[in-house]
């Protein structure tokens, strides 16, 4: 079996800071990763939050390492710094060939409405930030009804 790997990494955005212009080139980035990423098996997810990218990638060793060979090469990424590797068992996001997170859902799910605040996804430990996206990604799986306990 090959060796599967999960990344988390960040990089900050070169792009204008117009939200249409960033918009744009965040639809594109996604779309182009989804495209890229189902083709060499990679799932993950990305977010986007005041000039900050964060992605995790998981999938075939070889795989995560040309992804991050493009995104070194991606002109819309600087100063990416690789938070964490390590080899993993099972996915955080099957199916999921990219999900986008908005800051606003983490921000949520952190501080609860925050609404008004910023938030520093920088600041977010990397071995709670890829369980996070994927409560955020992922549905849950209800207990099934024989594993429920029943009131009196």
């Amino acid at each position: 079996m090959t060796r599967q790997e999960r990344i988390v990494y960040q990089s900050q955005a070169t792009l204008l800071p117009d939200a249409e212009v960033i918009g744009s080139a965040i639809d594109d980035i996604v779309e182009t990763s989804r495209r890229n990423n189902e083709r060499s098996d990679l799932t993950g997810a990305l977010v986007y939050s005041d000039g900050i990218f964060m992605q995790v990638l998981e999938g075939p060793a070889a795989a995560v390492d040309a992804a991050m060979s493009r995104i070194l090469d991606d002109r819309r990424h600087k100063n990416i710094r690789i938070l964490r590797r390590e080899p993993i068992d099972s996915r955080l996001f099957p199916g999921k060939p990219l999900a986008f997170v908005s800051a606003a859902a983490i921000r949520e799910a952190v501080m609860g409405s925050g609404k008004g605040f910023s938030m520093d996804i920088c600041r977010l430990p990397p071995d709670i930030f890829a369980p996070l996206l994927r409560s955020l990604v992922v549905p849950a799986v209800p207990a099934s009804r024989g594993a429920q306990r029943r009131s009196a």
